[in-house]
């Protein structure tokens, strides 16, 4: 018997990547054009912002991955 459920979990996990890279992506850009508006030489800012980026990813992934 074929499992119905199969296309949309693809579908689910697919669109959750895009989601992580879509964040990763914006989160990376604010921290760069606060870096550049402050003046600061060392990137700090955009370092904080993809760290503050990957623990949200890393957090929604426990999350939709431990409900199961």
């Amino acid at each position: 018997m074929i499992d119905k459920k199969s296309p949309n979990s693809f579908f689910k996990y697919s669109g959750l990547a895009f989601q992580m890279i879509g964040i990763l992506l914006i989160f990376t850009f604010i921290g760069k054009k606060t870096d550049e508006y402050l003046g600061f030489k060392t990137p700090w800012l955009t370092i904080v912002c993809i760290l503050l980026a990957l623990t949200g990813i890393f957090y929604k992934l426990i999350k939709d991955f431990s409900s199961k």
